[in-house]
């Protein structure tokens, strides 16, 4: 039986939007929001490498990326920007292990490598760092560890500039990235936001490990446009350094194919013109003559030089 007595007249409807009244605004009003939240992704999309097969993830939809010469096939690379990565390791943990080709979301994760998400179904410890399965020689195959580290990366598609993506960077392909960060900063280069990467798979591996290849350098007006992406709120979302608080939306325009091509294929800067090189030096010229008597009168001037 419902003991609840509502009394007659008792209900009252404020119109929403505009200030909060003072009584929900007090301490006591706590905040129950995370409880409809914990479990839904975010809105942003994710390029998926399982199979080693490129795969864009975006609202339960999934696309397998194709070549632009013949829609029936893989794409064997794609060319994108890396935009922003997160510095901590993104850590993933299967507890009956990871089966290649799956869909099963990790039992524990962690997107900064610290402690176990506030979803994460199953939550080996406290912290990372004091994890049992964050240790090397724990995983299945003896070698590295059961709780495996990822990158979470932020990548762009030049056509698509207003719907980033994420990448994760599995553990055999960190040493291909950071080998990769290195020979950019060797041509004086400082951001990744600033190039156009490759990413494709090693032919030579069974399982899907990162190769990455520059590919040319972003013009002014679009790298402009890539670093105000890389200093978003969506971006921060997908790298995993700011918590996910409803679907992130990016507003910015979607930049064609053309204005992309004109962007990338800009032509190089004109050499400069070496300067004329200096005429070589000489003790003397001879002064132009006009007639006989001045060729000899400055022939004399000259020798007269020569004697001292």
């Amino acid at each position: 039986m419902n003991n609840l007595a509502i009394p007659r007249n008792s209900t009252q409807i404020l119109p929403f939007g505009g200030d909060l009244p003072s009584y929900l605004m007090t301490p006591e009003a706590s905040s129950d929001l995370s409880n409809y939240t914990q479990g839904v992704g975010g809105g942003f999309a994710v390029m998926s490498i399982k199979g080693k097969t490129f795969t864009l993830v975006q609202d339960g939809v999934r696309t397998v990326v194709t070549r632009p010469d013949d829609p029936d096939a893989p794409a064997s690379y794609i060319e994108v920007v890396l935009v922003k990565a997160n510095p901590n390791f993104s850590k993933v943990y299967y507890i009956d292990g990871y089966v290649e080709g799956t869909n099963n979301p990790p039992d524990c994760a962690s997107s900064d490598g610290q402690k176990p998400d506030a979803n994460a179904p199953s939550p080996q410890s406290k912290t990372c760092a004091a994890c049992p399965h964050n240790v090397f020689g724990t995983s299945m195959t003896g070698k590295g560890k059961a709780c495996q580290d990822t990158r979470r990366v932020a990548i762009l598609s030049l056509g698509q500039m207003d719907n980033p993506l994420l990448l994760r960077v599995p553990p055999n392909s960190l040493k291909n990235l950071a080998s990769y960060a290195n020979e950019l900063a060797s041509h004086r280069i400082k951001t990744m936001a600033a190039v156009i990467t490759r990413v494709k798979f090693d032919a030579n591996e069974a399982t899907p490990k990162l190769v990455f290849e520059p590919r040319g350098i972003l013009a002014e007006n679009t790298f402009n446009l890539v670093s105000e992406i890389a200093h978003s709120d969506v971006v921060q979302q997908i790298v995993g350094l700011a918590p996910i608080e409803g679907a992130p939306t990016l507003k910015l325009p979607t930049v064609s194919h053309e204005q992309v091509k004109e962007a990338v294929e800009a032509p190089a800067p004109a050499p400069k013109a070496k300067p004329a090189p200096a005429p070589r030096a000489t003790k003397s010229a001879a002064p132009k003559a006009n007639s006989m008597d001045d060729l000899n009168a400055a022939l004399d001037d000259l020798l007269g030089e020569f004697d001292g």
